[in-house]
This record gives C-alpha cells, structure tokens and sequence, in this order.
C-alpha cells in the first residue's frame, strides 16, 4: 500500500511539474517559439544552462514513464508477482496522467528545437503553444497538427513520440483493461 501511494503521488507530481513548467515557459516567451530556440540571439550562458536543464528533465521523464510502462505491462503479462497493489483501473489513471505529462514534456523539447527543423511551406510553428497542439497530435498518431517534420532532431522526437503513445494507450491499456482487477490471466 506505501509503495502505491507513492507510485499515485510521484505520478500527480511530475504531471503537476510538467504544467507548470509548460505554464512558466509560455508566460516567460510570451508563447513566442523564437524565444526558446538556440540560435545566435540566445547564446547567454544562463539561457543555454536552463534550457539544457529543461531539455534533460523532458527527455528524462519521456524515457522514465515509456520505460515504467513497458516493464509494467510485460510483468503483467508474464503474471509476474505485482510490486504495488495497483488495480486495472488506477494503473489506466496513472497511464492517462503519464499521457499528459508527455504531452507536455514533448512539446517543451520540440519548443526547444530551432524552427530549421520544420520544413518550411507548411508553416513552421510559431508559438509554443503550436508545438504543444503539434505533440497532442503526433502522440494520438492522428496527424502532425498541420506541422511538417524536417529535421533530424524534431524527426527521432516524433517517432519517439508516436512509440511511447502507442506504449501507453494501445499496449497499457488493452493489459490494464483486459484483466482490471488484477487477476492471474491464466486461471481458466
């Protein structure tokens, strides 16, 4: 039971600290794209140092939650002892709370991406809130939010993106919602 509190408060909490990093990187570029992005005008040593501290926390949290979720959703499959007492219905909450937070979190490192990265024609974004509508997009692997992928960079991120919406949504939750209550798959 500690362990599960733990698990459900970790969880609010990083999904708490995504929004509000998300709400002080907008307010703080007044949702100008050009404002976040590495180039020739943002070369001050404080800017590049909060901006590499932003990019590792979002790609560390991106590779955390796909990590925890793979490991969670294999374990129950193998009907491996659980190590929490989390039931099908909370570990489908914790998926759509790690849903949101990256979300978020990949909107923030695409912020971060300098708009060479997008191809050009389409209309490259220019807010952050269009890289944020951009992730919610790719990550239900709808479409690109009217946004073209041009660089390498905003490429592996996307793909990445897509993989772990894919993790959570499809794989998560047909293991999570296919035995809710927890119970061993394999008794007749």
């Amino acid at each position: 039971a500690e362990r599960t509190a733990v698990i459900v408060t970790l969880n609010r909490w990083n999904l708490g600290t995504s929004v509000v990093l998300t709400g002080v990187v907008i307010a703080w570029s007044r949702n100008d794209l050009s404002a976040m992005q590495w180039n020739a005008q943002n070369d001050d040593p404080i800017f590049l140092a909060l901006t590499s501290v932003l990019a590792s926390y979002c790609m560390s949290r991106v590779i955390e939650v796909l990590f925890a979720f793979c490991r969670d959703a294999f374990a129950k499959l193998a009907d491996e002892e659980p190590e929490s007492d989390l039931d099908g219905r909370r570990r489908i909450g914790l998926a759509l709370t790690s849903y949101l937070e990256l979300i978020l979190n990949f909107g923030l490192l695409m912020a971060l991406v300098p708009c060479t990265g997008w191809q050009t024609g389409t209309g490259s974004p220019a807010l952050v809130t269009d890289v944020l509508f951009y992730s919610a997009s790719t990550i239900t692997t709808s479409g690109g939010g009217g946004f073209v992928p041009a660089g390498m960079t905003v490429q592996w991120l996307t793909l990445l993106e897509i993989a772990c919406g894919l993790i959570l949504l499809v794989v998560c939750f047909a293991v999570y919602s296919g035995n809710p209550r927890g119970r061993p798959t394999n008794v007749p």
